[in-house]
């Protein structure tokens, strides 16, 4: 049906509510839970933050040993060992 009615000049206004309802069903399944991917995913992001902070702490531990170590083997050698000049 087409209304071709003209609107009047003080506007169209309409006396009830209206009211509209619209419901959608899909058959979408997921395979995987959001929850335990994003656990599994904050678990790993720790594991390799661990991994990074152990490997940063080994570096300035081994570059600590080696700067006490190659000052000793000076302080003891007399200068002959250790040095950044080789005779």
């Amino acid at each position: 049906m087409i209304d071709n009615t003209p609107l009047p000049a003080e506007g169209a206004f309409s006396r009830n509510a209206l009211i509209t309802m619209m419901a959608v069903q899909t058959e979408f399944h997921m395979t995987y839970n959001v929850k335990s991917l994003s656990i599994y995913f904050g678990l790993a992001c720790l594991l390799i933050l661990f991994i990074i902070l152990g490997l940063l702490y080994l570096q300035c531990k081994l570059r600590n040993s080696t700067n006490s170590k190659r000052k000793r083997l000076l302080e003891e050698s007399g200068g002959r060992f250790g040095g950044d000049k080789e005779d």
